[in-house]
């Protein structure tokens, strides 16, 4: 008998514990369940019966969601558009009751449990937008751009929004039955976006519809084109035919590729190669500056880089040189602006010839001093070069016993760029200062931090009496690339956003592989 209640006992705290133990179970289950969708808002709330709509449903926990129904007189299984856990759109047919109506989401947690109510009128009532095509298809976000949204039931719109993460609003500048204007502002992050509108009559999305924004507000990357180039030969200052690649915003990379007019008219830039004296090349072409010249082009801007060899005289002073390498920048300019209203030429109308800047390597940084010097004497407020920028730059002339400075004019109503590089052999930081001294205001001298003069081209080729890097070539052109982007995005575009890498801005502050020596 006494082993028979043991048993009963035994069989009974067994039970128990295994009660226990699937309560703790069932419990730890409950406490890391998904939570249940929920429905918190719905736009529009008024439908007009016999109309197609969308509705914005805004909740929380809609991440899986499986279905959405609509829930009244006629239900119905709405095709949905999950756009994140807090929100999603779904589509209302023209075959609905008249009536008042509820939402349910459901998801792998569960269904909703309530929602607000939609109401579809019958009689009429305000037409429901409905979005066909954005114009243009694609915006440069360095400047605002006008769109047009084309459609349906759009009179009357009272707010239009972008779908980027920030859901931009887009002013309306105008508004009609089948077509709404609204402005894009500058400064959208680059993406694909659709727009939703809101009407009297409830809200669209223009989706599939979109507009591609492209970036060029960020120096440190490659901007919204290919880069495109063609050759030729322009006439030279002084009756010879040098030859010139110029690089140019593109549909595609590569030679004689077709431009690309989005951003046109585009400001321009010559851009002259260093001393290339026939016995010592040293890597030193008019070719061979795509790392700045291209990165300008995908960037927005036409780049024309002159043959300037047949000016670098071995037996000449270097001011000659100089002097006739700035002539033949200047000619450089005026060959842009023949190309520019050529019938027929590629080119013929992509350039905005108040918008010039000059810049080089070495001696071609010298020239670029100096044809701006020139230009303003010549042309005084009608100047067409608004900014100068220079890598490597001698301030004194080398071929003439006693190294006197160079005249290089007053160029000081031109902003200067001057970068320095901290192992340069043949053009020491002290050239470059002495060269920013003459400058005006605002101008900028910065130090690349163990770069040398040979970096400042496509190869590393070592130039005579130069010093060797203490950096990769890739990096001494990212600096060049960035500070350059940036300040002719200040001077010739105006671009407030480039701020931050000029002068003592956060971004030029924080860069480590400079020095920022000076700012006017």
């Amino acid at each position: 008998m006494r082993q028979t209640v043991l048993a009963l006992c035994c069989i009974s705290l067994l039970v128990a514990a295994c009660a226990s133990d699937s309560e703790r179970s069932s419990s730890a289950t409950a406490s890391t369940a998904a939570p249940l969708p929920q429905i918190t808002a719905i736009a529009p709330s008024t439908l007009a019966q016999g109309s197609p709509a969308i509705l914005t449903v805004h909740g929380a926990a809609f991440t899986g969601a499986t279905s959405v129904q609509l829930v009244g007189p006629s239900p119905a299984t709405l095709v949905f558009r999950l756009m994140s856990d807090l929100l999603l759109e779904a589509d209302v047919p023209g075959t609905q009751a008249a009536g008042v109506y509820t939402l349910t989401v459901t998801t792998p947690a569960g269904s909703s449990s309530t929602s607000p109510t939609v109401t579809i009128q019958s009689g009429g009532g305000p037409t429901p937008p409905a979005i066909g095509g954005i114009a243009p298809a694609r915006a440069l976000n360095d400047r605002a751009t006008p769109l047009t949204l084309t459609g349906s039931g759009l009179a009357g719109a009272t707010s239009a929004v972008l779908g980027d993460a920030a859901g931009t609003t887009l002013a309306i500048t105008g508004t009609a039955a089948t077509s709404l204007q609204v402005t894009l502002p500058a400064g959208v992050l680059p993406g694909t976006y659709s727009v939703s509108v809101a009407t009297p009559g409830g809200t669209a999305s223009s989706a599939p519809a979109t507009v591609t924004v492209l970036g060029l507000l960020d120096p440190d990357v490659a901007g919204a084109f290919a880069a495109g180039y063609m050759n030729g030969t322009m006439t030279g200052a002084h009756g010879d035919t040098p030859a010139f690649r110029v690089y140019y915003p593109a549909q595609a990379a590569g030679l004689n590729t077709s431009p690309d007019n989005l951003g046109a008219p585009y400001p321009s830039v010559v851009y002259s190669h260093g001393f290339k004296a026939p016995v010592f090349p040293g890597g030193i072409d008019y070719t061979a500056n795509a790392f700045i010249a291209g990165w300008l082009a995908s960037h927005g801007y036409v780049v024309l880089c002159p043959d300037q060899s047949g000016n670098n005289d071995l037996f000449g002073t270097a001011q000659q040189n100089c002097q006739r390498d700035a002539d033949d920048a200047r000619a450089a300019i005026n060959h842009l602006a023949q190309l520019n209203g050529t019938s027929g030429h590629p080119l013929q109308g992509l350039l905005d010839m108040t918008r010039v800047a000059v810049g080089g390597h070495s001696r071609g940084g010298c020239a670029s001093v100096i044809a701006s010097s020139d230009e303003v004497a010549a042309l005084g407020t009608n100047a067409r070069i608004k900014a100068c920028f220079l890598f490597g730059s001698p301030s004194r002339d080398s071929q003439v016993s006693g190294t006197p400075m160079l005249n290089f004019g007053n160029f000081s109503s031109i902003p200067l760029l001057a970068v320095a590089a901290g192992n340069d052999g043949v053009a020491p930081l002290v050239n470059q200062q002495e060269i920013f001294a003459l400058a005006g205001s605002p101008s900028m001298l910065l130090q690349i931090i163990g770069g040398n003069h040979s970096q400042y081209k496509d190869n590393a080729t070592q130039l005579i009496g130069d010093s060797t890097a203490a950096i990769t070539l890739a990096v001494q052109h990212s600096v060049c690339r960035r500070y350059v982007t940036a300040w002719l995005g200040k001077r010739l575009k105006g671009l407030s956003a480039m701020d931050p890498y000029i002068g003592n801005g956060a971004q030029a502050a924080a860069d480590t592989r400079i020095n920022t020596i000076t700012v006017k």
